[in-house]
């Protein structure tokens, strides 16, 4: 028993260290947090002010989505005229739908592309060899001119190239 008592009393006093020890470690913890500053009045004058121009802000973006609107229907409204008259004029694409380039050149049409005379060589296997057709995207620019162009094409150059208004 005399061993057991000296063994209990070391293991108390090292107990009651490590209580001690994170009693300090807390107390350290909440000295490092920071407390939010103050937020300082605000004037009548100067939420006036910050409301003024909030509201010309929204007035300014609203403004900027009608003019973006106003700019969408007018290319919107081109590019159906330019699709009737390439149309007209029996401009084709030769194409293909996993080819990089001819994704691009279709992003150019948008949803009018659906009105572009399109012929998918995936598809059309025997079409394509025998309108000399080996590189994708190509214009053939209509039966009048009788002319085919390789690669990708800006809507204002296919107007050049076809005489149709852009």
């Amino acid at each position: 028993m005399k061993k057991s008592f000296p063994l209990l009393i070391v293991f108390s006093l090292v107990f009651l260290n490590i209580l001690q020890i994170a009693s300090q470690a807390e107390l350290i913890k909440s000295d490092w947090k920071l407390e939010e500053p103050e937020k300082p009045a605000v004037s009548a004058l100067e939420l006036e002010t910050r409301t003024a121009r909030i509201k010309a802000l929204e007035s300014k973006k609203k403004a900027e989505q009608e003019e973006i609107q106003k700019t969408k229907e007018e290319i919107q409204g081109k590019r159906k005229d330019f699709m009737k008259c390439l149309k007209e004029k029996g401009v084709i694409l030769y194409s293909k739908e996993n080819c990089p380039e001819c994704k691009e050149q279709k992003a150019y049409f948008g949803d009018d592309f659906k009105d572009l005379e399109y012929i998918d060589c995936d598809k059309s296997r025997v079409t394509c060899p025998l309108n000399g057709i080996n590189t994708y995207p190509t214009w053939y620019l209509g039966s009048r001119l009788g002319i085919k162009r390789k690669g990708v094409k800006d809507l204002p150059t296919l107007a050049k190239l076809t005489g149709c208004p852009w």
